[in-house]
């Protein structure tokens, strides 16, 4: 009862299944997607709560914007008209309870005016929407956008100044009789998680290039897509080795392009990582990988291990994914009729 259900292409198990288990809140992408929700919820004698997703085309104008595929090409949301009419039909159901609006700006800000602009920006949106429909706000889901720095040279986003300008939104909500019930939801995965991973790997070869010193790795964009698919480097830390001994922090540094085994040219995590050199054996951590790191990566490609994900908690580790050959899941594959 504290989930909200997001995205695109839901199918209808998927819905019903979210109606059966008592989820909190269906954030709804379309009209048509509305229309079968409430087919849904009829058909099992449940009302449903709903939010409507605004397609956010302003997000290509906001700093930093790194909402992979949404350029505002209409996958996500509904424009202006649909979500006047959708709102309507939804207020008029019985068996849905229209919360509010929902509308995700950008990922990963670090500018926190950016971000705290977004968030007015869309609650006043959800109060017109309101207003127009004549149905009470009761929530306003604003998506993610709490960014963490990736590179060396980003800085944090500074939470007191989004803290202010939060609170004056909060203070000017609770003073306006259509919104003073009102609540406002933040996404903030990343900003909670993403620190707390890093990527393991080994050094295989070490080499000079012209001028270039590169670092091959035994692990690449197949376990962490992310680099490639962003166009973003991630800060890279050596972990044993005489890169990573005492006293380490004064040897001498040097632009590093640090590679994986991939026969592909995006496989490159960062193009001047500034580093000691490791030597091959050594392992280095690919930091800040808790969000957005496995999972979104491209496991099977060219048949290589699938990487074990390690947990640590309260001073304890453990196994939370072992590593997998890849002679296990070719073995998955089965033959076709033998032929003839």
């Amino acid at each position: 009862d504290r989930i909200v259900f997001t995205g695109p292409g839901k199918r209808d198990e998927e819905l019903a299944h979210a109606v059966e288990a008592g989820v909190r809140v269906v954030t709804v992408e379309s009209p048509g997607e509305l229309r079968r929700l409430a087919r849904i919820a009829q058909a099992r004698g449940r009302r449903q709560a709903v939010l409507l997703r605004a397609a956010v085309s302003e997000a290509a104008r906001l700093e930093r914007v790194r909402l992979v595929g949404d350029d505002g090409a209409g996958k996500f949301g509904m424009d202006a008209a649909d979500l006047r009419g959708a709102a309507a039909w939804a207020s008029a159901s019985p068996w849905l309870e229209l919360l509010g609006l929902h509308a995700f700006g950008a990922s990963n800000l670090l500018d926190a005016g950016a971000l705290a602009a977004h968030v007015e920006s869309t609650v006043s949106a959800g109060r017109d929407l309101a207003a127009a429909a004549g149905f009470p706000l009761r929530l306003v889901d604003v998506g993610g956008g709490l960014g963490i720095p990736y590179e060396p040279h980003e800085e944090p986003l500074d939470l007191r100044v989004l803290g202010i300008r939060l609170a004056a939104l909060a203070g000017r909500l609770a003073s306006d009789p259509a919104t003073a019930g009102s609540r406002v939801l933040f996404e903030p995965g990343r900003f909670l998680v993403g620190p707390a991973g890093a990527y393991v790997t080994r050094v295989v070869d070490r080499k000079r290039v012209g001028e270039d010193h590169v670092v091959i790795l035994d692990g690449g964009i197949h376990h962490l897509l992310r680099p490639a698919l962003v166009g973003q480097e991630h800060r890279v830390r050596a972990l044993t080795g005489a890169a990573a001994a005492p006293g380490s922090a004064n040897a001498q540094r040097f632009p590093v392009t640090v590679a994986g085994p991939l026969c592909s040219g995006l496989d490159v995590f960062a193009q001047a990582a500034l580093m000691a050199l490791p030597d091959p054996g050594d392992l280095v951590a690919v930091l800040d990988v808790g969000a957005y790191g496995a999972t979104e990566s491209m496991p099977f490609f060219l048949s290589h291990p699938l990487p074990p994900e390690i947990a640590l908690r309260g001073g304890e580790a453990w196994v939370a994914r072992p590593r997998i050959e890849p002679e296990t899941w070719l073995d998955w594959q089965t033959e076709g009729p033998a032929s003839r």
